[in-house]
């Protein structure tokens, strides 16, 4: 025990240390606000004095042609919503299209993830990873399909800058978004901080806190509750005979051996779902939530809270894209995105959602908290599994709580990532969870 609390506390004393001025950075293509055609500038994604980036388009021999990477936003004609996809890439049946990551004195830059999409159809795609100079550090060809976006994880880090090129197939596959690192050269790349529930912690763009990379758990709060005997115990019991009798019919059998038999037979009155400890609490309310906050502060010495809506949309990576002189009420549904991109549905266990026509997982309630894809920024489940409560109002002076995300019980238009729900601080749900912020001494 003396062994793990010591590691504990060396790596929330790494906060103020070697990780204190690493910077993410994303550039998504899907949030360009241009024509169809366009060329990207030059300049998208440049970050002053830290990253150049910069756009080209080679032929198959590997040479520079006069044109530029551009700027597509295609109708999906399978979509419900009429969402499209939007992504750079450039014409050609041969061309290859480049983007190049170049840091500044002083700088390093770390590839974390990228998401790679298609407009239809299924593809063989080749993908290739150099560092400035020539060096190969990726060279492989992926599987792409429509509705699965393909995230690449490669975790190079470089001094001298690196450069991903992409097949573009005459612009029906292009690059949607990409999440970078930078970090002093003299320092190393943050890693994802890990407390003493084992929650990790991961930086966002745009965040000054630490966001939590998955839901609360089952566990988690259950060691809360241990220690808190008079709090509601409601959070314990996930009762399904409601809702196993008004969907009956999108309910499907469960891959997962620890959760029962709940699909076969006569439906009866005492069907009770099972969950793991490992997905995600339901029935707590933001007053629940707020008091695992103010325990675990109090247990650990360091100050978690719920996310802020903005905070929120830092996580789902469309912070940039909303007004902050709207109210979280009035920003609802003004961002047209999902985590995973811009069309529905998503490929299948990339979210725990309702099921319906077009789309089914494995799951008939909440999953496990990382069963399902992480977005761009390493975190998981802000689309599906359960709505998260948030630490703002509706709108100013409002008695209901922010609501994100979808769950579980999420259709279409409630799982894009700028849609907002309110709810009395009181109520509990059974569809309704929360995820955590640690404040920390980490340079924006």
């Amino acid at each position: 025990m003396k062994v793990y609390l010591s590691i504990l506390l060396i790596s929330l004393a790494s906060l103020k240390t070697a990780h204190a001025q690493s910077e993410p950075h994303a550039i998504q293509f899907e949030l360009l606000k241009l024509e169809n055609n366009q060329a990207i500038p030059q300049s998208f994604g440049d970050v002053p004095n830290k990253l150049d980036v910069s756009y080209r388009v080679l032929d198959k021999e590997g040479k520079p042609v006069e044109t530029e990477v551009s700027f597509i936003d295609r109708p999906y004609r399978y979509s419900v919503s009429n969402l499209s996809h939007r992504w750079a890439s450039a014409p050609g049946q041969d061309s290859i299209a480049e983007i190049a990551l170049i840091p500044q004195e002083g700088f390093q830059v770390t590839l974390r993830r990228l998401r790679v999409a298609t407009f239809s159809g299924s593809h063989d795609l080749k993908i290739r990873l150099l560092e400035e100079g020539g060096k190969v550090l990726e060279d492989r060809a992926i599987k792409i399909a429509e509705r699965s976006p393909f995230t690449l994880a490669p975790a190079s880090t470089s001094t001298k800058g690196l450069r991903f090129q992409w097949e573009t197939r005459n612009r029906n596959m292009g690059l949607a978004a990409i999440s970078v690192l930078l970090t002093p050269i003299d320092q190393k790349p943050f890693e994802p901080i890990v407390n003493s529930l084992g929650l990790t912690f991961e930086k966002v763009p745009g965040s000054k806190s630490l966001v939590a990379t998955t839901e609360v758990r089952v566990k988690d709060y259950a060691a809360f509750a241990k220690e808190n005997p008079e709090i509601d115990n409601s959070w314990n019991t996930f009762i399904w005979e409601e809702w196993s009798r008004v969907f009956q019919t999108w309910r499907i059998p469960s891959k997962n051996p620890d959760r029962g038999d709940l699909n076969k037979g006569p439906l009866v009155e005492d069907v009770y779902a099972k969950q793991t400890l490992n997905d995600p609490v339901v029935n707590v309310s933001w007053e629940d939530a707020n008091a695992f906050c103010r325990w675990l502060s109090k247990k650990e010495g360091r100050t978690y809270r719920l996310l802020t809506d903005h905070e929120w949309s830092c996580a789902a990576g469309i912070a940039s894209a909303e007004d902050s002189a709207l109210s979280p009420g009035e920003k609802s549904g003004r961002v047209h995105h999902y985590v995973w991109g811009t069309h529905f549905p998503p490929k299948v266990n990339s979210e725990n959602l309702r099921e319906f026509h077009q789309f089914k997982d494995d799951y008939p309630h909440t999953s496990p908290v990382t069963a399902t894809s992480a977005n761009l920024f390493g975190l998981y489940g802000l689309a599906g599994n359960v709505q998260e409560l948030c630490e703002d109002p509706l709108a100013e002076g409002s008695f209901f709580k922010v609501v994100r995300g979808g769950g579980w019980r999420t259709r279409e238009l409630h799982a894009t990532s700028s849609s907002r729900a309110g709810l009395p601080p009181f109520q509990r749900n059974i569809s309704i969870g929360f995820r955590i912020a640690l404040e920390s001494e980490i340079a924006p």
